[in-house]
């Protein structure tokens, strides 16, 4: 029997393919209708027999986008307009909107991990790599519902490659908002304290790799502001940033290059290995193994130290040197105050670091 049925779904949805899911979905059930972002939810109308219209719901429950959390959905029988085809409306906006549907930002996938370390993709190492299942969220919205001309890649055209994968509904870009190429994305400088141009784009990374050899301290520019970031293995280096940050006692979190790595220095459980390797890659806290093998100055007095991974394409990137393998990773502010994140903060920033490394 043909049915058609209107489909409310709310939770964590918007930034992570959920809309490309659903059409995927449609083509897979042969089914007609929309789908459309709203403020809050997302609004599916589908037409077809009745049992794959239920089949496509299961399957929409039972297995969504890895990083979407669909936390209600709302289903209600309706007349059926006979749709021809089924397609991906523009989004609804609305004068009350919401947070709740938009996705953190999320590290970077194995997917796109892979194609920046391959040196045949046109994405080799693009600093700002990602897809419908990784990269900046939530940072980057100036206004809901989440769409690409409401956040801060609009200021990006896309070129023509990537508006390819965008509209290309067999592609795993396909809706990807912040979608960008070498092309057509944002671009990586170096600059000097006083402002002044040392390198660019992958130039700027190698030669940011250079100086954390050296013991400099440089002012890292993430998703949602700037991080101070020096080699963790130079006792004097970490002692110039405590002095800067006037953070004499306080323990710094690290960053190391891999799983493995970690392991050199601290003991990890499952759940802790589970938990670093997660899309969200947060700080956990580890029991240091008693041959300590980093400063103590890191952490002073303690057993545990904060590790996390690389979460970012950049992160990754200044990791793909054989020399660094665990880096300093923290807030570029001084201690108490508000974490520095406009490039309008350059003067503050300049006090803190001696480069600093910015898109």
């Amino acid at each position: 029997m043909y049915q058609a049925l209107n489909v409310v779904v709310q939770g964590k949805i918007q930034g992570v393919g959920f809309r490309p899911f659903v059409y995927d979905l449609s083509k897979k059930y042969d089914l007609k209708g929309t789908v459309q972002n709203t403020v809050g939810s997302v609004s599916i109308i589908i037409e077809g027999e009745e049992e794959r219209l239920h089949e496509m719901i299961h399957e929409l429950k039972s297995n969504p986008p890895k990083i979407c959390n669909i936390t209600d959905l709302e289903i209600q029988k309706i007349p059926p307009h006979y749709y021809k085809d089924f397609s991906i409306l523009q989004s609804k906006e609305s004068k009350h909107p919401t947070t709740l549907a938009i996705t953190p930002d999320a590290a970077i996938c194995e997917l796109c991990l892979e194609e920046m370390m391959n040196p045949q993709n046109r994405r080799f190492q693009h600093p700002f790599i990602n897809c419908t299942q990784c990269g900046p969220r939530y940072t980057i919205i100036h206004r809901f519902p989440y769409d690409r001309p409401q956040t801060t890649m609009s200021k990006f055209p896309m070129c023509s490659d990537c508006q390819n994968e965008y509209h290309n509904p067999n592609n795993r870009r396909h809706h990807a908002q912040p979608i960008c190429c070498p092309n057509c994305g944002p671009t990586l400088n170096l600059l000097n304290t006083k402002g002044e141009l040392i390198a660019h784009n992958l130039f700027a990374i190698a030669k940011t790799t250079e100086l954390l050899k050296l013991g400099k301290i440089i002012s890292v520019k993430g998703i949602g502001g700037y991080h101070l970031v020096c080699d963790a293995t130079q006792e004097k280096g970490i002692d110039l940033l405590r002095n800067r940050k006037k953070r004499p006692q306080k323990p710094f979190a690290i960053m190391v290059k891999s799983l493995e790595v970690a392991r050199k220095f601290c003991y990890i459980t499952s759940d802790e290995a589970a938990l670093l390797t997660s899309s969200a890659n947060p700080i956990v806290l580890l029991e240091m193994k008693k041959e300590n093998l980093l400063p103590l100055n890191i952490a002073p007095g303690l057993t545990k130290l904060g590790v996390m991974l690389p979460y970012t394409p950049i992160h990754h990137l200044l990791f793909d040197t054989p020399e660094l393998e665990c880096l300093i990773m923290t807030s570029a502010n001084r201690s108490g105050s508000p974490i520095y994140y406009k490039d309008s903060d350059y003067e503050g920033l300049s006090e803190l670091c001696d480069y600093i490394l910015t898109h």
